[in-house]
């Protein structure tokens, strides 16, 4: 096959045991790409041509040192292969892989699919024979980097290595579901915050000129209202609190809503109300953000509850409002 891809140089990079491990690796690309290819059809002295052309220039060194008993030993490609295998055979350290093994925990960022690839990688010259899979499975139950994952493992029964894959999977596919929903709920609640934070700075300079509004009128409308009975425009001459006696001081020629002691009395109240209103707004103010996920509403129910009723004065139609105590008319109508 043409489109077969060659294996890259050999990379002879740290101690003993990683130069054979980087031989091993490649002796193994080297022989598949022979078959996919189809160069294994072909004569020994061509592949062997085809080994030393692929090897690389480190390789090539090591070739040369190589000492054959026929020069036709050269040309053949699997005595090459021997002599290289003799050249890496270092005695490997049991102990030193399985340390390996044992310490290998699962690296931030990478998944439980890599993990499993980078420990099978690491058991094959570790002599386990049929404790391979087992051991595996335990080291992924310790080396977890989760610990809910973790605990979930450790609860779940007659736990194999396929077991172990699949519920660490479907934690990773919930983790990164719940990444994403947090993320777009991030850009959500900024988005609150910010109309949140213009309304705030509108509410303080509306609430500055309300102030100021709700002032200047209400001294407008106190001059305008009868000092009497407090109603506003009325004639004093015809005032019907002139011959009327106060409850509250028992004096004659005002109201009782418009006495100065009961005045006087409430001072103390409305000055602990615009406290409490105050401190109402500052709250409203102060108070943290949510985010509301769905918003429903009913309809305006605009009709209100209207009944006609029969006074001294005459008929007239009321609308009720059925979430007071009490129902009450201005004066002036009652009159």
């Amino acid at each position: 096959m043409e489109h077969a891809r060659p294996p890259s140089e050999l990379q002879l990079e740290g101690g003993p045991v990683s130069r054979a491990d980087a031989w091993k690796r490649w002796r193994q690309q080297f022989v598949l790409f022979m078959k996919a290819s189809g160069v294994h059809s072909e004569t020994s002295a061509v592949k062997a041509s085809l080994l030393i052309n692929l090897i690389g220039s480190e390789g090539f060194d090591i070739y040369q040192t190589f000492t054959f008993t026929k020069e036709d030993d050269r040309d053949d490609v699997q005595i090459i292969l021997s002599k290289f295998d003799e050249y890496f055979g270092t005695k490997i350290n049991i102990t030193l892989l399985r340390y390996k093994f044992f310490t290998r925990n699962q690296e931030e960022g990478e998944n439980i699919q890599q993990y499993v690839t980078s420990l099978r990688l690491l058991s094959k010259n570790c002599k386990f024979a049929t404790l391979e899979e087992e051991l595996i499975k335990d080291r992924i139950v310790c080396g977890v980097n989760s610990t809910i994952v973790r605990d979930r493992l450790l609860r779940c029964e007659d736990l194999d290595l396929d077991k172990a894959v699949k519920l660490c999977q479907v934690e990773e596919i919930s983790q990164e579901s719940s990444r994403q929903l947090s993320a777009s709920g991030a850009g959500v609640y900024a988005s609150v915050v910010q109309v949140d934070s213009v309304k705030q700075g509108r509410g303080r300079r509306d609430a500055q000129h309300t102030g100021a509004g709700s002032t200047s009128r209400g001294t407008a409308l106190q001059a305008l209202r009868c000092p009497r009975c407090g109603v506003e425009r009325c004639a004093t001459p015809r005032c019907p609190a002139v011959y009327a006696t106060c409850f509250t001081c028992g004096k004659q020629g005002h109201f009782a809503r418009v006495c100065r002691q009961n005045l006087n009395n409430k001072a103390g109240v409305k000055h602990v109300y615009d406290i409490e209103q105050n401190q109402d707004v500052t709250r409203s103010f102060d108070c943290e953000s949510f985010f509301i996920s769905t918003i429903s509403g009913q309809e305006d129910c605009s009709d209100g509850w209207f009944e006609t009723l029969i006074f001294e004065k005459g008929i007239e139609n009321f609308k009720l409002d059925t979430g007071a105590d009490i129902n009450v008319i201005s004066f002036e109508r009652f009159l």
